[in-house]
């Protein structure tokens, strides 16, 4: 240490170029509203043309279960058999290490599995990129349909042109019809030519699903080799699918018609009681908010062109809103925190010490930011709250330095004996408090699950700028010192250092007469005084609020609603009209989206995901922050919602957490072999719970027995 005070020049000038590159790397994070995270959940989903509900579980999900159960890395999976749609949400257990190991022997698992299903089955797709945030949402309002068959058309060829923004991985269009490739077979063409209706499909999944016959390797890439396919409806009528009692062969159009056909409407969206498209993108892996929003609009402003005339793209929610808030909060809070110091430490500091206390602030930060990017921390909510805690502890090692320089001064000791002696003294007081403090927090780095992942960017940055206050408060504050005391006349009186520092050292003389002396003489009191109260403070522990997280500062309120299964669309956007208008009436509402037949667009941390049906109404809600509170809002229609509608069958209403996407706050899993009995048990359940006061949201996956019934015809007339 005395050999680099000893050499400033060399000293200072090491901690300007890490100043610089910490400042670089500062200004190159990704930063987004929450930290980029993981959740160790994944999906299996596996299309079944034309099969019931009833098959899709014994002939898909079954298997598929089957094969899960093996596994002891999963914590639970969940199945969801639907019609032509067969649905599995895995959970991996908190404890595993390596998920993308897993994940890849779960995903060779099932594709081994899908070799016993049906010829007519599609190959089931894993994915894992459920914790994808969404970046923006956008409406595109329409009068007919005419208007929204020009709309669909457009957002068709925009969906290849995303491809090349690199921030940018999804674009999700709701409130559309889409269109859907229909294969019509001749029944008695099939049958003289003795071919089956799996047959058929059989060979057009394998012209649409080829896999790479080998690969060709460079020094960069690897590039995989492909045959040709059939890319368009006329081609793929020129499939071969199998050969006649001749030895012909026979292709698609000789035994049926490959056509392109709109489907039914499956799902509705309106905004403030107008018809809309509802577009949502999301961000890519490790992309940044702000460079992600620009190319987002380049992209939006193409599609506005191509639009038809009097309708466009219109924001209604971005994150990078959002990100500007956060670092506009950052910078007022850092002018604050430097003020501050620059106040306070003048008070019993020379202006130049309470000076080099303050520029220590932004050089530590400035230190402590060039290992974020190797530790994948970008700024984030969490990060940010990290740097705003730590501007209140970066001033402690300076201030203590500072002050026993000063005292050496004032005993008469030189310049550079002062600030060599003064930093000597204190400094295993300073490293021995800056190891307390980093492993303080270092714990917090080993949370498991979601949520330690969600917060581990706060103890990187305090840990990060707090050894870097270290070294810049034991190795740049006394050079500074050193090179400040050089210009001092040296026959100039020194006084009592800052503002009030006469009354401080009279008030430290009261302190350690008046004060001290009584509490050396009766130690055991103190002591056990100190530790009575502190040990009391416990008692106040059963009355604080616990809670996972705090609320967040947000305008959304969300309303996830159900009519009776069976609702056909028409009357579910009926009555969602009716719902919207009654939540369009509140003062303090901004605006309503409603989402029919649809799930509301995952703005924030997706949980996965979940089924699609005709009955469900939703509702995105924007408040006004300045008359109500999130939670407020969502507490009163909580209570308003079943009295005003009470032909809902279920209803949640939710608000955006600070946090990772957590389960409820009480769940009850009710297994057995008998539907009967879990339809009696969870009656008994919802009736206790129901019961329970303080219980304000109540939901249940099972609640109407569905009914398969098949028709065997032996005769028709």
């Amino acid at each position: 240490m005395k050999w680099l005070i000893n050499r400033p020049k060399i000293t200072l000038l090491f901690f300007l170029m890490l100043t610089i590159v910490g400042a670089i790397s500062f200004s190159q994070l990704p930063q987004r509203e929450i930290p980029e995270f993981s959740p160790p959940i994944g999906q299996v989903t596996t299309v079944y043309p034309g099969s019931t509900a009833e098959e899709i579980e014994q002939q898909i999900t079954v298997p598929i279960e089957n094969e899960l159960q093996q596994y002891d890395e999963i914590e639970s999976f969940e199945s969801v058999s639907a019609p032509g749609l067969s649905l599995l949400t895995i959970e991996l257990d908190e404890s595993v290490e390596n998920t993308s190991v897993v994940w890849n022997e779960l995903s060779q698992s099932i594709q081994s599995v899908s070799g016993q299903f049906p010829d007519a089955s599609m190959s089931p797709s894993f994915n894992t990129s459920v914790g994808d945030q969404g970046l923006a949402t956008y409406h595109i309002l329409f009068s007919d349909e005419e208007e929204r068959a020009a709309i669909e058309d457009v957002l068709d060829r925009a969906a290849d042109d995303i491809r090349s923004y690199p921030d940018l991985v999804g674009l999700d269009v709701q409130g559309s019809v889409e269109q859907e490739v229909a294969v019509n077979l001749d029944a008695d063409l099939l049958e003289e030519n003795g071919l089956t209706f799996g047959q058929v499909i059989g060979a057009l999944n394998g012209e649409v699903e080829l896999t790479p016959i080998g690969e060709w390797q460079d020094d960069n890439q690897v590039f995989p080799v492909d045959l040709n396919n059939y890319a368009t409806v006329e081609e793929m009528n020129e499939v071969p699918i199998g050969v006649d009692d001749e030895g012909e062969l026979l292709r698609l159009q000789d035994v049926g018609e490959m056509t392109v056909q709109w489907m039914e409407q499956e799902e509705s969206v309106h905004y403030e009681g107008e018809s809309s498209i509802a577009l949502t993108f999301t961000l890519a892996s490790g992309s940044s908010v702000p460079e992600a929003q620009a190319q987002l609009d380049t992209f939006v402003d193409q599609i506005n062109e191509a639009l038809p005339s009097g309708t466009e793209a219109n924001l209604l929610y971005t994150q990078a809103d959002l990100v500007s808030e956060l670092f506009l909060d950052l910078a007022i809070s850092f002018l604050i925190a430097v003020a501050a110091v620059l106040f306070v430490c003048s008070l019993g500091l020379r202006p130049g010490s309470a000076l080099s206390v303050a520029i220590a602030i932004p050089i530590s930060l400035s230190i402590g930011s060039i290992i974020m990017p190797f530790l994948g921390v970008g700024l984030n909510q969490i990060s940010l709250i990290g740097y705003i805690i730590v501007l209140a502890i970066l001033v402690d090692d300076g201030i203590v330095v500072n002050d026993n320089i000063e005292r050496q001064l004032r005993e008469g000791k030189s310049p550079k004996e002062a600030a060599y002696k003064g930093t000597k003294e204190v400094f295993w007081s300073v490293v021995t408090s800056t190891i307390v403090v980093v492993f303080t927090f270092f714990p917090i780095l080993f949370l498991p699950g979601g949520a330690g992942e969600f917060i581990r960017p706060l103890p990187l940055v305090l840990i990060g700028a707090i050894i870097a206050s270290t070294l810049v408060s034991l190795l740049i504050i006394p050079i500074y010192r050193l090179w400040r005391e050089k210009k001092r006349p040296e026959d100039k009186e020194r006084k009592p250092a800052g503002l009030l520092g006469s009354w401080f050292e009279k008030a430290s003389a009261g302190y350690r007469t008046k004060i001290m002396e009584r509490v050396v003489r009766r130690p055991f009191f103190v002591a056990f005084g100190g530790l009575a109260i502190g040990t009391a403070a416990f008692l106040l522990i059963p009355f604080i609020p616990i809670e996972f997280f705090p609320d967040s500062d947000r305008e959304e309120v969300f309303i996830e609603a159900s009519l009776a299964n069976g609702t056909p669309l028409e009357e579910s956007e009926e009555y969602s009209k009716s719902v919207e208008a009654w939540l369009a009436d509140e003062s303090f509402v901004d605006s309503v989206s409603s989402f029919t037949g649809t799930n509301i667009p995952r703005l924030f941390g997706s949980d996965g995901g979940g089924e699609e049906s005709e009955n469900l109404v939703n509702f995105l809600i924007y408040i006004n922050k300045e008359d109500i509170e999130a939670r407020e809002a969502m507490n009163y229609w909580s209570e308003q919602l079943p009295d005003e509608f009470p032909e809902l069958e279920s209803y949640e209403v939710s608000i955006i957490e600070s946090g990772p996407p957590v389960g409820a706050p009480i769940a009850v899993e009710i297994s057995g072999d008998s539907i009967t009995d879990l339809m009696d048990t969870s009656s008994e359940v919802q009736s206790i719970l129901l019961n329970t006061e303080g219980l304000s949201t109540l939901m249940m996956t099972l609640e109407q027995l569905l009914i398969l019934i098949k028709l065997n015809w032996t005769e028709m007339n």
